[in-house]
């Protein structure tokens, strides 16, 4: 009977202590503000290779690499950004408009499709992007919120 009550306890503890079962924090809404800094470090094929810093609420400090192309008068690209407790990734939809000085301003939408570590299963939609290329550099900002 003792070897019974340890195993059913071995068994329970087991349950409570798995990832993702028992005790795990529910996904929250968290408010997005970020920018971004970023260059083209690689063009081929028509793919541009943009890699940059980014920091802000809520994720704090971190790297991004952007592979973008061209879609219609659009620009599409596919991000992973690289933090200390994980990564993100997902899409994102531009709208570029030259300036009158030479500059581009960027408007448009960030999708959030995933993540690992601490923003595993990560999902954001819809998140506002607004930015500028001017003398090589590209800023961005994006707001909006995202679910982890």
């Amino acid at each position: 009977m003792r070897r019974l009550c340890i195993g059913i306890a071995v068994v329970v503890m087991g349950v409570l202590l798995m990832p993702g079962v028992a005790g795990s924090a529910a996904k929250k809404k968290r408010a997005v503000d970020v920018t971004v800094k970023a260059a083209v470090v690689d063009s081929a094929n028509g793919v541009n290779t943009v890699a940059g810093a980014l920091s802000g609420n809520p994720f704090g400090s971190g790297a991004v690499v952007y592979k973008s192309r061209s879609s219609g008068s659009d620009i599409a690209a596919t991000y992973k950004a690289f933090y200390a407790r994980g990564t993100l990734r997902g899409t994102s939809l531009l709208t570029p408009t030259p300036q009158p000085d030479g500059s581009v301003s960027f408007s448009g939408k960030l999708q959030v499709e995933g993540g690992t570590g601490k923003y595993r299963g990560a999902k954001g939609k819809d998140l506002k992007v607004t930015g500028a290329l001017a003398n090589n550099v590209i800023t961005f900002h994006i707001t909006g919120s995202v679910r982890y």
